[in-house]
């Protein structure tokens, strides 16, 4: 049983819920369990798809927050083997939970978990599939070079390697990590995170059997042969990301007691309730989640 939350109300959630729900419900596996109020479900039920266009900012981040809160309790209690979240509203998020920064840090902190890991996973077109983790999560990029460390990377890169190993189906993946400085710090004349934090870790873990390297500049090693990329950074990983797998592109958190994916776009509220959003990437996201979760 895989649980997706309908995220913010005011955006493209009901209606990717609902119409992913429908083709989901098709299929019998994976069984699916939508959270939301009442009435949208109700609603899913029927074949409609309601409006919220009229609710405050304030009752659509409690509707989100509660979504949320119910699918995490049942993931805790064991009754889902992962959660798929439609995307919600930072600051409509914010009304309800003061410093909101994403699902990633919310449901870590909510669950105590250590350190969670961003890890976005891709599929394209006759290519094999783009796996690529951030190491530095949601932060402004005046902080990331002091919460980058040579555990911090370790963790980035161990994650890394087990959700490429669950999704590729792959004992040993091929994982680059990317410098943080232009051309990695080009032995320490253009930055010294490389050779402090980056090179110990990697070395580290290279001798216990993970097959990882660099680091590289990340101007250049994306279109390389690896399997997987650890990026220092959020824009350092999303551009590529989108680039190469557009609106198929699935958010995944590792080092959580369960998988939770998410699509990797936003609430579009440009379109929302117009009846032409499409659902390939929370059918992406939830598919994963589901194969991320039999091959734990």
């Amino acid at each position: 049983m895989i649980g997706i939350t309908i995220g913010d109300p005011k955006g493209i959630g009901p209606e990717i819920a609902a119409k992913a729900f429908a083709e989901l419900s098709c299929k019998k596996n994976p069984k699916i369990r939508l959270y939301g109020p009442k009435h949208l479900l109700k609603s899913v039920e029927n074949g409609l798809v309601p409006s919220f266009a009229g609710i405050s900012d304030h009752e659509a981040g409690l509707i989100a927050k509660e979504a949320l809160d119910n699918a995490l309790d049942d993931a805790s209690k064991g009754n889902l083997r992962a959660i798929v979240t439609c995307p919600v509203n930072k600051f409509r998020m914010q009304t309800v939970i003061p410093g909101f920064l994403g699902h990633t840090e919310y449901i870590a902190n909510a669950l105590n978990a250590k350190e969670p890991t961003m890890v976005f996973i891709g599929e394209r077109d006759g290519f094999r599939p783009f796996i690529i983790s951030i190491a530095t999560r949601h932060l402004p990029l005046s902080k990331v070079s002091k919460a980058i460390s040579a555990s911090s990377i370790a963790l980035a890169i161990e994650r890394t390697n087990e959700a490429a190993r669950r999704y590729l189906c792959k004992d040993s993946p091929s994982i680059a990590v990317l410098g943080l400085n232009p051309h990695a710090g080009e032995n320490g004349s253009l930055g010294c995170e490389e050779k402090e934090f980056l090179e110990p870790a990697i070395k580290k873990l290279h001798l216990r059997g993970i097959n990882c390297h660099g680091p590289f500049s990340g101007d250049s090693i994306i279109s390389e042969n690896y399997d997987a990329f650890v990026a220092m950074y959020h824009d350092q990983g999303m551009i590529p990301a989108k680039l190469l797998c557009a609106t198929a592109c699935v958010n995944v958190t590792m080092g959580l007691p369960f998988i939770r994916t998410s699509p990797g776009h936003g609430t579009a509220e440009n379109i929302a309730g117009k009846g032409i959003a499409r659902i390939d990437g929370l059918i992406a996201a939830t598919e994963i989640a589901a194969k991320l979760s039999i091959n734990a």
